[in-house]
């Protein structure tokens, strides 16, 4: 599969991540086509007029835009993995690691953008595949403006395209599953430490009610700066697919 063809991929994950909760499935940055399930918005089983004001939306506050995400955070490095059971009893494992850098520089018009070197490395039944790219976002909006990867350059609307790779960065996919009808808060707000930034992080697991997972354990943290949310580490079965875990390996704020 070309580059072109595997980093176009994940543009389905921001379709994916507006839709209803059963499509879960989203494909990742990996040479054989594999999938990792991430969470994608989901609807709440509230009924009657008023219903929907009585649900407590925990996860609000998460990066409202790639600007926001870039101006908080310098660098990141995620991981998710996926393990599967098949019916013969054999077992396989994916895995997915995302980093981006972020520099800031000026575009041949003038304006100012962020320049974010991205790999993405997968381990699965393939071996080690890894991709880089590099990425220009405009700086006050947060949207794509340019794209080069692998001696290909995108500008425009095709660069606009490769946005949804940082859907699952900001985190807000896990963010917006977390209110009181799917999950309840387990362990209270303590400070914690991830490198030198300091956040305040809440356990939240999910609802007996709540069938769509199971075994729904999320770890959000909030900056203890401003307030912004990310999720820190996620783990969930999803009934006949098997067990994903996502986590944070490390961030930078400067």
């Amino acid at each position: 599969m070309s580059s072109r063809r595997k980093i176009a991929m994940i543009v389905i994950i921001t379709a994916v991540v507006a839709t209803m909760l059963t499509s879960f499935t989203i494909p990742m940055l990996m040479s054989s086509g594999s999938s990792l399930p991430v969470p994608a918005h989901p609807t709440a089983n509230v009924s009657g007029q008023g219903a929907a004001s009585a649900i407590t939306l925990y996860g609000q506050n998460g990066a409202k835009s790639l600007a926001e995400l870039f101006q908080n955070i310098k660098s990141m490095s995620v991981e998710f993995n996926f393990t599967s059971a098949s019916g013969n009893g054999s077992v396989s494992t994916s895995s997915d690691r995302i980093s981006y850098v972020v520099g800031t520089t000026f575009m041949d018009d003038g304006r100012m953008a962020y320049k974010v070197n991205l790999t993405d490395t997968a381990l699965n039944g393939n071996g080690l595949d890894t991709e880089s790219a590099l990425v220009w976002v405009d700086h006050a909006s947060g949207s794509i403006l340019q794209v080069s990867m692998e001696g290909e350059y995108w500008t425009g609307a095709d660069a606009q395209k490769e946005s949804g790779v940082f859907s699952m960065i900001t985190t807000n996919c896990w963010l917006s599953l977390l209110n009181s009808s799917t999950v309840a808060p387990s362990v209270a707000s303590h400070s914690v430490n991830l490198g030198s930034t300091k956040l305040y992080a809440t356990t939240y697991e999910g609802l007996s009610s709540f069938t769509q997972f199971q075994n729904l354990a999320i770890v959000v943290g909030s900056f203890a700066s401003n307030g912004m949310q990310l999720v820190l580490s996620s783990t969930y079965s999803v009934p006949g697919n098997g067990i994903a875990s996502f986590r944070i390996l490390s961030l930078a704020t400067s």
